[in-house]
């Protein structure tokens, strides 16, 4: 299927599922009709590395709708944000105060902006470190702080663990698993969510209200059973997890900081003769999780890419798409059962099998017995 418009053409050259049949649709549609680019500026620590890229997937899908460049904002790239609607900034290294500067103007300049960070690296063998500060005073000076611990969850998604020669699936609650009960319906973001992962996912915390001047919106949420670890981190599936009923509660894992914002650079020495010292509507999303995004695990839970997408369209107020992306969208996970119905499930099917084989052994047994009394001799 070719869609043409004047001197442009785009081709669909594989109709995998009819599902999504109109967002394919539509997405053609506007990028015909698009008289400018939209540019997605990515903050890499290598630029153009796709081989030790572990975001190509969602880069790759970035690209099919918008263009999307990768820029790590040293000393000759500082401006190669300048053009851009949004920047992602998904990574690990400590950034200069130039790096930091250039991130927000483009925000106060009226470039909306991603944070997606980790503050615990887990590394191969579930060892964690603390993660590098990245952006987290400029956030915090915008008004949120990303927590350093990390949500444990009952209702979490199931990972894949080696233990000597064999392997094993368990739930993990490292990872928390967000059901519709998790997503904002008020938002036009997640308002059609149905399912997300965030592994090793932190907290955020805000003073800010839901109105005012300046808000901060809570987009994703844990479930009613979640608590925190905050220090001494043991990852390991096998231990027993065992919160006390006062630590349970909901945690804020993604949010919206927009309306009024300041400069983190108000009080210091300006950089550049256009300082802007604010800015009445500004955006900043924040996530305390990047590797919900990562190539592992949009294999393993394809349904986070939406989240991300949604993210992007309504950083560029291209909301039609969200609600077309977010329809095909279906999860119906299983209610969350507490540890007592799952005994008693459990139980009832280790014993209800034998006991029936028993029941209808005696009522056979029975039954034969009565009939030869009514009949001894078998007439």
């Amino acid at each position: 299927m070719v869609f043409v418009y004047g001197d442009k053409s785009e081709a669909m050259p594989v109709i995998e599922s009819g599902q999504d049949l109109e967002y394919q649709i539509t997405t053609n549609l506007k990028k015909l009709n698009r008289t400018d680019n939209l540019i997605i500026a990515w903050l890499a620590d290598k630029p153009g590395e796709l081989a030790a890229d572990k975001y190509s997937l969602i880069k790759k899908e970035l690209n099919k709708q918008y263009q999307l460049i990768e820029t790590d904002l040293t000393e000759e790239n500082l401006s190669s944000i300048n053009d851009a609607k949004v920047l992602v900034v998904a990574l690990n290294q400590d950034l200069s105060d130039k790096q930091k500067y250039s991130v927000d103007q483009f925000v106060l300049k009226g470039g909306s902006l991603i944070y997606l960070k980790d503050q615990v690296i887990v590394k191969d063998g579930l060892v964690s470190e603390e993660a590098r500060p990245v952006l987290d005073d400029l956030i915090a000076a915008f008004g949120v702080k990303i927590e350093k611990n990390l949500v444990l969850d009952s209702q979490s998604g199931q990972a894949s663990f080696s233990a000597g020669l064999f392997q094993f699936i368990t739930q993990y609650q490292f990872w928390p698993k967000i059901d519709t009960n998790g997503f904002n319906q008020k938002s036009i973001i997640t308002s059609r969510l149905e399912s997300l992962v965030l592994p090793w996912v932190s907290s955020l915390s805000s003073e800010l209200k839901e109105e005012g001047e300046t808000t901060f919106t809570p987009l994703v949420k844990s479930s009613s059973r979640s608590w925190l670890a905050d220090r001494n981190f043991n990852l390991s599936p096998q231990q027993r997890f065992s919160p006390a009923d006062g630590d349970l509660e909901s945690r804020v894992l993604i949010g919206l900081i927009s309306g009024k914002l300041s400069s983190y650079f108000n009080n210091q020495s300006k950089l550049s003769s256009d300082f802007v010292s604010s800015a009445p509507k500004a955006r900043v999303m924040v996530a305390g999780d990047s590797d919900f995004l990562s190539d592992t695990f949009l294999n393993m839970y394809p349904e986070n890419l939406i989240l991300a997408e949604n993210l992007i369209d309504f950083s560029v107020q291209d909301e039609d798409l969200i609600s077309l992306r977010s329809r095909g969208a279906t999860d119906r996970p299983l209610a969350e059962l507490s540890e007592s119905t799952r005994s008693e499930i459990r139980y009832g099917n280790i014993f209800a099998m034998p006991l029936l084989v028993v029941f209808f052994g005696a009522a056979r047994f029975f039954y034969q017995s009565r009939s030869q009394r009514r009949n001894p001799l078998g007439l």
